[in-house]
């Protein structure tokens, strides 16, 4: 494997270009850590501040339903010109104490594509690429125990 390029620098793939880091490389160490607690029992809504986090703690209280950002709001949180293509991924936590579910609902102008519950002590990885300014699939990435 070469260790330059004809840029100069490591090869194309290692996220760097002429112009700087390459798109999908702007979130690399950002990601903070949001804690949904017991305010959060019944249904309750995802913000696309709690998306961009990128990992939330949430000891539901219950089972509950926790519903996706919607994709106009989401897409406007980016604060990008185009989001289509574009993509955010977040870790969802279930923290609670007990054998309490979180399901994940659909906003306005979201589809999601495989299994949307969190068990006791599992985590869930998303996937959400936009389509358009006022649509994203949310892709169930998997689970793990933890």
């Amino acid at each position: 494997m070469p260790t330059t390029s004809q840029f100069g620098y490591a090869p194309e793939y290692s996220g760097v270009t002429p112009e700087g880091l390459a798109e999908g490389a702007k979130n690399v160490g950002l990601t903070s850590v949001v804690t949904a607690a017991g305010a959060l029992e019944g249904a309750t809504q995802i913000t696309p501040a709690i998306v961009l986090s990128g990992l939330v703690l949430h000891d539901p209280q219950g089972d509950v339903n926790a519903q996706l950002p919607d994709a106009a709001d989401l897409a406007a949180a980016l604060g990008v010109a185009t989001v289509s293509g574009r993509s955010v991924r977040f870790i969802h936590r279930n923290t609670a104490d007990a054998a309490e579910t979180i399901t994940v609902t659909a906003g306005t102008g979201v589809t999601i594509s495989g299994t949307a519950t969190i068990a006791q002590n599992n985590s869930k990885e998303w996937l959400l690429v936009f389509d358009s300014p006022t649509a994203y699939t949310a892709y169930s990435v998997g689970s793990q125990v933890f």
